[in-house]
């Protein structure tokens, strides 16, 4: 379900393998991840900070 609701297509985690679902969950993780700290660095500079 975690794999459909970030974009993977349903037909595609239903015929998987289970390898091919470690991979799917990984990078699902890895785009987590990413994006956590693209919106963590956002927030820090809407609160002043900044590279200096």
């Amino acid at each position: 379900m975690r794999l459909i609701m970030h974009g993977i297509p349903e037909r595609l985690v239903k015929n998987a393998t289970p390898d091919q679902l470690l991979i799917m969950a990984k990078v699902v993780e890895r785009d987590i991840e990413t994006t956590s700290i693209s919106q963590a660095n956002h927030i820090g500079e809407l609160f002043g900070g900044g590279d200096k």
